[in-house]
């Protein structure tokens, strides 16, 4: 517990990311709030954020053919900031 207290997290590092990214979320996640995947997407140079609509924590189980053709279109390169949203 004392670790958790003194670990200053990695917000401050999230610029460092160059890689492209994309955060995916569901506006009804009871775990994470949806409004960190934006926080974090915001710290990222040309992040993507999608969020899943009516999806929860599980959202990639709630919508799995939605969650693929995102993850499927990202990961071909065929959308630019916001594949096809």
């Amino acid at each position: 517990a004392r670790t958790l207290k003194e670990w200053p997290g990695v917000c401050r590092r999230l610029p460092e990311i160059a890689a492209q990214t994309l955060l995916m979320t569901g506006p009804e996640d009871v775990v994470i709030p949806a409004r960190n995947a934006w926080i974090i997407g915001e710290r990222i140079a040309d992040a993507s954020v999608i969020q899943i609509k009516g999806g929860g924590h599980g959202f990639f189980y709630q919508s799995p053919d939605q969650t693929a053709r995102y993850l499927s279109t990202f990961l071909d390169g065929d959308g630019t900031q916001h594949p096809g949203f």
